[in-house]
C-alpha cells in the first residue's frame, strides 16, 4: 500500500516567486504568516506575529 506524503513549509513572512515555483509541482504546501494566523484563529487560538527590533 502506498501512502501519500505531503510536506509543509511554514514562514511567519511571505514566499517569493522562486519558492512558489519550486513547490508548484511537488507535494509541498506553503503556509505564509497571514495564512498561519488564519489557521490558528480557526482553531480558537489568537496569535500575532511580532518581529523583534
Amino acid at each position: 500500500m502506498k501512502m501519500d506524503q505531503k510536506g509543509f513549509l511554514v514562514t511567519t513572512s511571505t514566499f517569493g516567486p522562486d519558492a512558489r515555483g519550486f513547490a508548484k509541482d511537488k507535494s509541498i504546501e506553503l503556509i505564509d504568516g497571514a495564512n498561519l494566523l488564519y489557521m490558528l484563529e480557526e482553531q480558537g487560538i489568537r496569535a500575532k506575529i511580532q518581529i523583534p527590533k
